[in-house]
This record gives structure tokens, C-alpha cells and sequence, in this order.
């Protein structure tokens, strides 16, 4: 008897050693000292162990086993310390003596199998976290059946994991059925109910149906008012809902005067040190980046950084969000470098604590793809999206949004990089998850719908785009009404395509819809309001409303300089425009002004050693080369290839251009030796591009190059070049293409400069008949080619045919085309001239009568007419047109 006695007091007394144990672990783990905790947890083991070694007989409380308190305190110890696999272990261990103790049908197992769920969620195991929630529920609804409020924390469990698959109408299935049990088992005015409430709110606002969440928040706030009065902390937390809901429907106003009464009331509860105050000034931060107030925005995240940084709350649960946050407002402030060290430096953390698969790794990595995408460094975003999405689908599957963002953004990278059909492909993969977890009438559905529509745009399938662009406005009307930024974007989408098929009244109405909207919503002083200035002055430019034009791009510019300096990118393209305004007026010299602005401000914005500088060189170049200024045309063009072929070393189909288009410069210049070597440069790029000279551009090169010889009087080089010219024409054309009739002109000019009248005869009237056949018979080339053949028979001393052939040419420059230029002055001396030889004096004075008047204009017009004959030999002038 005495030695049982022994046993039985030594157990008593291991098990209060081990309790305090506990105790001590439970008091080191509120502490946050996490490893000391372990290792008491640890040491409290070891004594059970010792008790059950020594005693193995004896029966443990099955409610109340030490066991379970330690193996509970390990868990939480090894979670807080991020050592997942350990957290993992302890938990299972606890459910196998849980169940060893009670069985499996116990609120005990079901409550382990939820908090396993929880850590697997938190670990974005998606799957497992499925198994165990579902686990936990149908041991809850054995035990009770299924109208018991002991089932309703399940309920809400498995529809939070359904929200964040995206499965929107099972979470609220879910959340109904617990918001029931509560109504029935608690009535209308319990606390609980607040919580259903708010539940319901959430996937609604996840949906974008914010009148319905609005509605849910709005009874929320009222029950919590009636139960607590108008100072507690859930009635703070219901104000902080209703101004979310006021920020997504744009009422920024009265969502600033919702969050400060929040922020007031949880200021007066808790103090300044409060992880509540922390996500109002997080929520405030929102609310400012979405109306580009990025400073503001900035302010308040440092804040609340500021604000963890003192609380010492280092496993934070939202420290990873307001990194990710403050990253996206570097990104929006175009601080890309700063934004990258940021998430780069978050992407080392995340991966030492979640591994190499987590959700926060995801939404971390994608930010780093899109800041890449932003410095233009396609390749590398693609590979980083790619990886995302390869860890996005394997965490949820396909159908979730996250993805379809990610395949969206792949779209974009691929149209960036001109590849078209992976563009439309990736497009069409997220408009179809869109589709089905959110139906056909969510916000993001428009979104890929109009990216869709931009591709169908660059195939000219103008009515395809503008239904996808009307389907995205119907949605944008229906969700966010009449006054959004995104309608706003509908309206100027749906504008665009009006005035590509020639709509443009209706254009412009649209445009002043979205105008309209912008100014409504803003004072009308941002970059949004600019660019719409901007759409308004190309269709007024469309319409040759050239004053209200430059009007509107002028008032573009007033708003945009104040925003971003006149040293800028968009600054530079806006007098770009203005000058190509004046250019389409003939204007040139005016618009020369403006196209130079725009090149000294680009430069100042970007330098001047890259593509988009050369493209303006040339854009200014070709202004010159329209006011007969050759000599600095031909500087500038040289400064254009200069760039593009020397500093950036660019061995493609624009440096074969420039050298083509210097090589005509040279020819006005009559500097035949320059323009010989250029033109051999550009057969030399061309060649090294393509070793398939059967092309219209080595056609142009040939025509070119012979143009050249018949200037120098090299007349036998040039008809082999024209000739092989004319091959390359008929085989890629036919021989009734207006390209062949060009190439048959220019082989009669060369006939004619060698004096070979018959044979330059036959080859003018070659192109003759297709350009009559082609183009009609009042053409300006017609025009042209009868002046041409007139001469030929002047040549052969045919006056009569001469004179028919001019008299044609004649009546359809002056007589239908109403030209005025220097080209029908000289076929009215021509003409006059051969009539006065044949002896018809009445004919030739009244012609001559014809040309003095046109004479005395001709001086206000030698800046707005280009004598065509001057035009001769410009073949790359049809490429840029």
C-alpha cells in the first residue's frame, strides 16, 4: 500500500510540474517570446512523458489532458516563428490523441481540424485547407444537425475559402445559411447578426455590386449603433465599410468625411497605437492613390509603417500589404528603381518564411513583372508573369481571378512585342475565366473585352470593336453609373471607333460625354482631361476644323505642363501634333516651328540616343524636305540615321529607308555621287535583312538607283536596273498594277533623256493605260502622264498629238481638279508656246490670259503648293503616305 501511495503523490506532483510548465510557456508565448516558449512547452513535454513512462496505466482527463495544452502552446509557437512543417506536425499530433482521447465525432476534433484549415490557408494549400474545413463542418452538422448556431462558425469558414477561390455564389450560399440559424436561434438585433451582415457585404463588394453591399454595411451599422451606442469599436469598423463602398462609387468627398468620423472614434477608443487606426489611414491611402493623389497616399503609408515599427509587431499580418502598397504608389509616381529595391528586398523575406509557393510570393512577384513591363524590359516581365501565373494556377486552379489578371497582362506584354496572335490568345483566356466566375456583367469582363477590341481595331475590324466596345459600356452604366472614370473610358473607347469608320459627329459626342464626366468627377485638371483635348482635337483635324484643332491641343497643353514640367514625353508629342496640324495645312513653316519644339523638349526628356528621337529627327526632316529646304532635310535625316544606325548599331527595314530617303535628297541636291553610295548602302541593309531581292522595296532601290544614272547621263546603267525593277513588279503586282505603271513612266523618262523619243513614247503610254484603268481618268497621275506623253511628241515634231496631249492634261488639272500650282503654269506656257508655232494666235492669247492670272497668285502660293514635277523620282514618299 505504502509504495502506491509513493507512485500516486509523485504523479500529482509531475502533473503540477508540468503545469506550470504550461503556464510558464503560455506566459513566454504572450510575451512574443516564441523559442523560450517552445523550449518549456518542450521541457513540459518531456515531463508527461515521464509520468506516462512511469505510470503507463493511468487514465488521462479526456477533456482536460496537459497534453493537448502543450502540444496547442507548440503549434501557435512554431506558426509565430513561421516554422510551418513543425506547426503542421504539432497539429496532427494533437488530433491523433484527440481522437484517441474522445473519439472522432467531438467539437474538440472539429475545432483541430479548423485550425488546420486555417494554417493551411495561410500557407495558400489551398486544397488541404478545403479537406480540413469541410472536415470540421460535417462533424459539426453530425453532432448538431444542421439548423444549430454551434454549425455557423463553419458555414462561415468554408465560404471565406470560397471567396478567396473566387467561387462568389458558393461563399454566399454559405454565409446565408449561417446568417438563418442566426436569425432564427438569436432574433434580429444580436450581435452575431452583425457579423452575417458583413459577411454578405464582402462578397457582394467582391463582386462589384456595391448598392447591395451598401445596403447589408448600412444594417450593420445601424444594429451595432442600437446595441452599442455610437462609440465602440464595431460600430467605428461598420463606418469604415459604408466609406469603402463611397471610395468604389467615387463619392471621394463623402468617403473623406466617413473615414475621419471612423478615424475620430477609434482615435477616442484605443489612442493613436492601434492596428484599427493603422488600416483607416491604409483604407485613406486607397482612397488617394485612386484619385492619382500619390503623395497624400505616400504620406499615410509611412504613417502606418511608422506605426508597426513602434507597435514591434513584426509577424504583422498587413506588413506584407502595406509593402506591396507602397510599392504600387512608387510604381504610379513612375519611381520604378525605388519600387523594384522594395519588392525585390520583400520577395527575399516572403521566400525565407513561406518558401518557394505562397500567395503574398505571387502578389509580389507580379508587381515586380509589371514595374519591369514599365522600363520596357519585355522579356524579363514575361518570364517573371509566366512564373506567376505557373504558381497562381497551381495555388488555385484556373478559374480565379488572379490568373485572369496575369493571362490579361501577358496579352499586353505580347502586343507590346508584336505578336498578335499570343496577344488575342492570352486576352481571350482571362475574358473566359472573367466570364465564369464573375458572369457577363463585371467590370473586369469589360476590361478584357476592350482589350479584345483594341486588337480587332488593328485589323481594321471596326464592327467587331465597337460591339465589344458598347458591351464594356452597357456594363460600366449598369455597375458604376452614368458618372465613373471607367464609363468615362467606354465613352472615349466607343469614340475612337466612330471615328475610324467616319462617324465622327458621333465622336465627337462621346467625347464630350466622357469630357463631361472627367470634369464632373475632378477639376479638370489632370492627365485624363489632357488626353481627351487631345481625341477631340483629331477629329475636329479629321473634320479640317484645324482652329478648333489647335484650340483643343493647346488647352491640352495648359492642363499638362503644370503636371508633369514641358520637359516631358507627352508635352513633346502634343506640339508634334500641332505641327502636324499646320503640316496637313501646308503650313510648313509654322509647322516646322512646332515639330522642333517638340524634338528639343523630347530630348530634354529621354536624350537623344534612342529610336523615338531619331523617328522625330526624321519627322522634322521630312517638314523641311516639303518647303524645298533640302539642305537641312538632308542634315536631319543624316542626324536620324546617325542614331539609329551608328549609336544604336540597328540593322533594319527604317536604316534601308533613311539611306533611300537620303539618296533622293542627294539627287535634289544633284550630289549624284552621294546619292549613288547611299542608295548602294540601303541595297547592302536590305540584303543583309533579306536575301530575296523580289520586293517592292529593292524595286524602289532599283528605280532609284536608275534615277540617279539618268541624272548623271549614265544613261546605259540605268534600263538594266529599271528593267529589273519591272520584273519584281509584274511578279509580286501583275502587269496592270498602278507599281508597274510607275516603273514603265520612269523607263520612258530614261529613254527620253537619252533621246530615244519613240521608245520613251510606247512606255509612257504603257503606264498611261493602267494608271487610266487604275486610278480613273481624271487622276492626277493621268494628269501628269499626258504632260509627259505631250512632250514625247513634241520631241518627235508631233505638234498636233503634243497639243491634244497637253490640252488633256490641262483640263484636268485646271478645269476638274481646280490645282493652282507652278506644274499647270508651265503646261500653260507650253501649251501656249506650241499653239502660237501652229499660227492660232486668238487660242494662244486667251491661254496666256489664263497664265497671268494664275502667275499673279502663284506668289501666296509657293508655301501651300509642291510643283508635282518635283516629285518625280520621291518612290519612299508612297511608304510613308
Amino acid at each position: 500500500m505504502g509504495s502506491g501511495s509513493s507512485l500516486q503523490s509523485r504523479t500529482v506532483d509531475y502533473n503540477a510540474t508540468a503545469r506550470a510548465m504550461i503556464a510558464k510557456g503560455k506566459r513566454l508565448l504572450d510575451k512574443g517570446l516564441y523559442q523560450e516558449s517552445l523550449q518549456e512547452y518542450q521541457d513540459a513535454l518531456q515531463e508527461m512523458d515521464t509520468i506516462n513512462s512511469t505510470n503507463p496505466n493511468r487514465s488521462s482527463n479526456k477533456l482536460d489532458n496537459p497534453m493537448l495544452d502543450i502540444y496547442h502552446g507548440m503549434a501557435i509557437a512554431h506558426e509565430k516563428q513561421s516554422e510551418w512543417t513543425d506547426a503542421e506536425s504539432v497539429y496532427y499530433k494533437m488530433i491523433l490523441l484527440q481522437v484517441q482521447l474522445t473519439g472522432e465525432k467531438t467539437v474538440q476534433v472539429a475545432d483541430l481540424y479548423r485550425q488546420m484549415g486555417k494554417l493551411y490557408s495561410k500557407l495558400s494549400q489551398f486544397k488541404k485547407a478545403l479537406i480540413m474545413l469541410e472536415k470540421s463542418l460535417q462533424i459539426r452538422l453530425e453532432l448538431f444537425g444542421i439548423e444549430n448556431l454551434k454549425v455557423t462558425e463553419a458555414y462561415d469558414d468554408l465560404a471565406l475559402y470560397y471567396c478567396r477561390m473566387n467561387r462568389f455564389h458558393d461563399a454566399q450560399n454559405n454565409y446565408e445559411k449561417s446568417y438563418n440559424i442566426r436569425l432564427r436561434e438569436l432574433g434580429q438585433n444580436d450581435i452575431e447578426i452583425v457579423k452575417s451582415y458583413n459577411n454578405i457585404a464582402d462578397v457582394h463588394m467582391q463582386q462589384c455590386h456595391y448598392n447591395e453591399a451598401l445596403s447589408f454595411y448600412q444594417k450593420s451599422l445601424n444594429l451595432c449603433r442600437r446595441i452599442y451606442g455610437d462609440k465602440h469599436r464595431d460600430v467605428a469598423q461598420s463606418y469604415q465599410h459604408i466609406g469603402d463602398v463611397a471610395v468604389k462609387q467615387l463619392r471621394y468627398e463623402e468617403a473623406a468625411v466617413i473615414y475621419q468620423t471612423c478615424l475620430n472614434m477609434t482615435l477616442d477608443l484605443f489612442g493613436k497605437k492601434h492596428e484599427d487606426i493603422a488600416l483607416i489611414y491604409i483604407k485613406m491611402a486607397d482612397m488617394h492613390i485612386q484619385q492619382s493623389e500619390y503623395h497624400e497616399a505616400m504620406s499615410l503609408c509611412k504613417k502606418v509603417q511608422k506605426m508597426y515599427q513602434q507597435m514591434d509587431e513584426k509577424e504583422n499580418p498587413n506588413s506584407t500589404a502595406l509593402t506591396l502598397k507602397i510599392a504600387k504608389v512608387y510604381h504610379l509616381q513612375r519611381k520604378y528603381d525605388s519600387a523594384l529595391g522594395l519588392l525585390r528586398s520583400l520577395l527575399t523575406k516572403l521566400t525565407q518564411i513561406y518558401g518557394d509557393r505562397h500567395v503574398d510570393i505571387a502578389a509580389t512577384m507580379e508587381a515586380i513583372s509589371e514595374a519591369v513591363y514599365e522600363l520596357f524590359e519585355y522579356e524579363t516581365a514575361q518570364d517573371t508573369f509566366a512564373k506567376t501565373l505557373r504558381m497562381r494556377l497551381a495555388l488555385t486552379g484556373e478559374n480565379n481571378v488572379d490568373v485572369a489578371r496575369i493571362y490579361f497582362r501577358l496579352g499586353d506584354i505580347n502586343y507590346a512585342r508584336g505578336n498578335i496572335p499570343e496577344s488575342i490568345k492570352s486576352y481571350l483566356r482571362s475574358l473566359k475565366i472573367r466570364l465564369i466566375v464573375f458572369g457577363d456583367s463585371h467590370p473586369s469582363v469589360a476590361e478584357a473585352g476592350d482589350s479584345i477590341a483594341f486588337i480587332y481595331m488593328i485589323f481594321r475590324k471596326h464592327h467587331e470593336a465597337l460591339d465589344l466596345f458598347e458591351k464594356s459600356l452597357k456594363i460600366r452604366l449598369h455597375v458604376n453609373g452614368g458618372m465613373s472614370p471607367n464609363t468615362a473610358a467606354s465613352y472615349k473607347n466607343v469614340a475612337v471607333i466612330y471615328s475610324k469608320v467616319g462617324r465622327l459627329e458621333d465622336a465627337l459626342e462621346m467625347l464630350q460625354k466622357s469630357l463631361d464626366i472627367r470634369l464632373h468627377l475632378t477639376d479638370g485638371k489632370n492627365k485624363d482631361v489632357a488626353v481627351l483635348y487631345e481625341e477631340i482635337a483629331t477629329i475636329h483635324a479629321l473634320q479640317s476644323k484645324y482652329e478648333e484643332a489647335i484650340t483643343a491641343l493647346e488647352t491640352s497643353l495648359e492642363i499638362l505642363i503644370p503636371l508633369v514640367t514641358e520637359e516631358h514625353r507627352d508635352v513633346a508629342n502634343i506640339y508634334l501634333r500641332i505641327g502636324e496640324i499646320y503640316k496637313a495645312q501646308k503650313l510648313y513653316n509654322r509647322a516646322e516651328f512646332y515639330y522642333h519644339k517638340s524634338l528639343t523638349k523630347l530630348i530634354a526628356a529621354i536624350g537623344d540616343s534612342n529610336l523615338e528621337v531619331s523617328g522625330r529627327y526624321e519627322e522634322l526632316a521630312y517638314v523641311q524636305y516639303l518647303n524645298e529646304d533640302y539642305d537641312q532635310a538632308e542634315v536631319l535625316y543624316a542626324k536620324a540615321l546617325d542614331i539609329r544606325y551608328t549609336d544604336l548599331r540597328q540593322i533594319d527595314e527604317k536604316v534601308a529607308e533613311l539611306f533611300q530617303i537620303l539618296g533622293t535628297i542627294y539627287m535634289k541636291l544633284e550630289n549624284y555621287n552621294d546619292a549613288l553610295m547611299v542608295l548602294n548602302k540601303a541595297v547592302d541593309v536590305r540584303t543583309q535583312l533579306s536575301a530575296d531581292r523580289n520586293s517592292d522595296s529593292f524595286a524602289n532601290l532599283y528605280q532609284n538607283l536608275a534615277a540617279v544614272h539618268t541624272r548623271q547621263s549614265m544613261q546605259y546603267n540605268a534600263q538594266p536596273l529599271l528593267l529589273k525593277a519591272l520584273a519584281i513588279r509584274i511578279k509580286l503586282h501583275g502587269d496592270n498594277s498602278i507599281n508597274v505603271a510607275n516603273t514603265y513612266e520612269a523607263m520612258a523618262h530614261d529613254y527620253q533623256q537619252r533621246q530615244r523619243y519613240q521608245e520613251a513614247l510606247t512606255m509612257y503610254q504603257k503606264a498611261l493605260k493602267i494608271a487610266d484603268d487604275q486610278l480613273g481618268p481624271t487622276h492626277i497621275f493621268v494628269a501628269q502622264l499626258y504632260d509627259f506623253i505631250g512632250d514625247a511628241y513634241k520631241d518627235l515634231h508631233d505638234n498636233k498629238n503634243a497639243r491634244t496631249m497637253y490640252q488633256k492634261s490641262l483640263q484636268i488639272q485646271a478645269d476638274v481638279l481646280k490645282l493652282e500650282n507652278q506644274d499647270v503654269l508651265d503646261l500653260y506656257s507650253k501649251l501656249t508656246d506650241l499653239i502660237q508655232q501652229q499660227g492660232d494666235s486668238e487660242d494662244a492669247a486667251l491661254l496666256l490670259k489664263q497664265a497671268k492670272l494664275l502667275h499673279q497668285k502663284l506668289p501666296t502660293l509657293t508655301t501651300n503648293n509642291i510643283s508635282l514635277s518635283k516629285l518625280k523620282y520621291i518612290f519612299w514618299e508612297g511608304n510613308r503616305s
